[in-house]
């Protein structure tokens, strides 16, 4: 695998085709950060769903993330990145929990984005107009798809590939609202001919050194995840406050010994307290730190991987999907008979890792013995468990 070049401070990190794991950049001189699909988790709020606020928008986020926990586990949602995409209440809003292996990147990272918001906003860019179209992002071992309706993202959806082949673009095809544009790394071919690579930024057979230079013109990517947050507002004017009080203090005590004595204990008493404010937040934020650490630390990659656990006999997977507001997962396959789509729900389900498997549709119609393949959906639900 290639590492990236330090010279521009930019990497591709992830667990995907030509993407460097995080541990392996540590000591590097790093400012951005690429994330692939492996090393963050992204959900789009329900169609039509209002927030007034940010603070609505987590509110949301955390009980979305408690669908997504093991029964029973009550850690707190770890602090998750809300997003907006549009303008006022028809925006598309969003949530992105970054992966807790981001901790091992070096100290001197100023940002990070994941893969697909920088292509989005490079897209974006360069397909101007209000006519639906759909982006398709090559990441490794999955495949994002962004269905895009007058310039505003509004579905967001993952497909995850068995094997690394330019095949994956024909399923993304299904359903397409109008022209599929395609960008990314890792997949190998031609593409297929309904699909067009985003002006700019080349085939996505392209070598990730040569997507990440493309994409250093990009100037804003949501969601931008930001590894330290600033200080917040009102914190901020605390301090300031607080400030102005010392400092109104120590002039007034410049004209008499017995207003410097007052200004001095009352310089200490501020003292005091601001480090016994700063002590709470570094305890209230260790506290956060080790929950996010604790929710985080779940098998992420075994949302790739259950696919791979049993192949369907005489066919194969069609489709990925991880619901909205939902802990389950849905399997889209094709094999030879609705027999064999059971025995592929029974071999998932005693997987590590699986919680439950559940065969929920089977088309009997299009057996073998009907000149067909049998489709069928299996329904997955993660225990997500720390193993």
């Amino acid at each position: 695998m290639s590492r990236p070049t330090s010279e521009r401070g930019v990497a591709l990190v992830g667990h995907g085709v030509g993407a460097t794991p995080p541990r392996a950049l540590a000591g590097d001189d790093l400012r951005h950060a690429w994330l692939d699909a492996t090393m963050s988790i992204t959900l789009l709020a329900p169609a039509g769903a209002a927030f007034d606020d940010e603070s609505a928008v987590r509110a949301w986020a955390r009980r979305a993330w408690q669908d997504l926990a093991v029964p029973g586990d009550a850690v707190a949602a770890p602090e998750s990145v809300a997003w907006r995409a549009g303008r006022r209440r028809t925006a598309t809003v969003g949530v992105t929990w970054p992966g807790d292996e981001l901790s091992a990147l070096p100290a001197t990272l100023h940002s990070l984005a994941p893969l697909w918001a920088g292509v989005l906003a490079r897209a974006l860019q360069a397909l101007p107009g209000d006519d639906p179209w759909r982006l398709v992002v090559a990441e490794g071992r999955a495949l994002t798809l962004i269905d895009v309706e007058g310039g505003v993202p509004c579905r967001w959806a993952t497909l995850a590939l068995a094997r690394d082949e330019a095949a994956g673009l024909a399923q993304a095809l299904e359903h397409a609202p109008g022209p599929v544009w395609a960008a990314g790394h890792s997949l190998a071919g031609e593409l297929p001919s309904r699909v067009r690579a985003v002006p700019g930024l080349g085939p996505p057979s392209q070598a990730p050194a040569a997507l990440l230079h493309l994409l250093q013109s990009v100037e804003a990517a949501e969601p931008a995840l930001r590894r330290a947050p600033p200080l917040s507002r009102r914190v901020g004017a605390a301090l300031l406050a607080t400030a102005g009080v010392v400092l109104a203090l120590a002039a007034q005590a410049a004209w008499s010994a017995h207003d410097a004595w007052r200004g001095a204990q009352a310089r200490a008493e501020a003292r005091e307290r601001l480090a016994e404010a700063r002590g709470r937040q570094l305890q209230r934020a260790a506290a956060l730190h080790a929950a996010a650490r604790q929710r985080l630390q779940q098998p992420w990659g075994l949302r790739w991987t259950v696919a791979e656990a049993a192949q369907p006999t005489g066919g194969g997977w069609l489709r990925l999907e991880q619901r909205r507001d939902s802990p389950t997962l849905l399997l889209v396959g094709e094999a030879d008979t609705p027999s064999e789509a059971l025995a592929v729900a029974r071999r998932i389900a005693v997987v590590r890792g699986v919680s439950e498997a559940v065969l929920l549709r089977s088309d009997a119609a299009a057996a073998p013995a009907a000149g067909g393949r049998a489709r069928f959906e299996i329904g997955v639900r993660l225990a997500e468990a720390q193993p």
